[in-house]
Order: structure tokens, then C-alpha cells, then sequence
């Protein structure tokens, strides 16, 4: 039986990408749908950091509207 494959090396930079400004927010959601998509391969750290890289993100959004507008 052939080893199953690895997990795309792309999911991990998306994954590493979606902590930075901006991007977060866009790049999270696409890493934490496409690690828990691939879990059996490997893919629950790219779900992770993109849950935090999402997480993080929307935090500071939030945070930055409140000081602007509240």
C-alpha cells in the first residue's frame, strides 16, 4: 500500500502568511478550510496557525474600529 501523501508545502505558507496584517483575514479562513479538510495528511497545524492567524486579525479589526469609532 502506497504511503499517503504529504500535505502541500503551499498550505503551510498560506497558513504562516495569514498572520500578518491584512492578509489574516483573507488567508485564515482559506488555511483553516484547507487544513481540516486534509487532516489525515497532516493538515491540523495549517488549520491551526490559520485559526490563529484568523483569530488575531479580526481581533485587531475590531479593536482598531472601536478606537476609531468609539
Amino acid at each position: 500500500m502506497p504511503a499517503p501523501q504529504k500535505i502541500n508545502p503551499l498550505a503551510y505558507f498560506i497558513a504562516v502568511m495569514s498572520v500578518m496584517p491584512l492578509l489574516g483575514v483573507i488567508l485564515g479562513p482559506i488555511a483553516l478550510i484547507w487544513g481540516l479538510s486534509a487532516r489525515n495528511r497532516g493538515g491540523k497545524p495549517v488549520a491551526a496557525i490559520g485559526a490563529v492567524g484568523f483569530a488575531s486579525q479580526s481581533l485587531f479589526f475590531i479593536f482598531l474600529f472601536h478606537k476609531m469609532f468609539g
